[in-house]
C-alpha cells in the first residue's frame, strides 16, 4: 500500500507510475526450443517495449534463449509465415 497527500498529482504515486510503464510493454509466450523442439508449449514469457522494432525482439530472443540470431525465425501463432519486416514495431 503506498502513502500519499490525497492532493498530490495522481501521476505522482509510484503505482501509477508502474502502471503506466506497463502498458508500453507487450508481453509474448515462446516455446523454449531447447526444451520444447516440436513448439508444443510456450513455457516462456518475454516482454518488450511496444515501440521496439521486430529486430530488437530478434536480438532479445537470441539473448534469452542464447542462439545464433540466424539460427531461428519469427512467426505469429497459427501461421507458417515468417516476419520478415525488422523494421516493423512489435505492438
Amino acid at each position: 500500500m503506498e502513502d500519499g497527500d490525497p492532493k498530490q498529482p495522481f501521476d505522482t504515486f509510484k503505482w501509477k507510475q508502474e502502471f503506466n510503464a506497463e502498458l508500453e510493454k507487450v508481453t509474448l509466450l515462446l516455446n523454449d526450443p531447447k526444451t520444447d523442439p516440436d513448439a508444443l508449449y510456450y513455457s516462456k514469457k518475454l516482454s518488450i517495449n511496444k515501440n521496439a522494432t521486430i529486430s530488437d525482439l530478434k536480438n532479445k530472443i537470441s539473448q534469452e534463449f542464447e542462439l545464433p540470431i540466424h539460427t531461428f525465425y519469427l512467426i505469429k501463432s497459427g501461421s507458417d509465415k515468417e516476419i520478415k519486416e525488422m523494421q516493423r514495431t512489435v505492438e
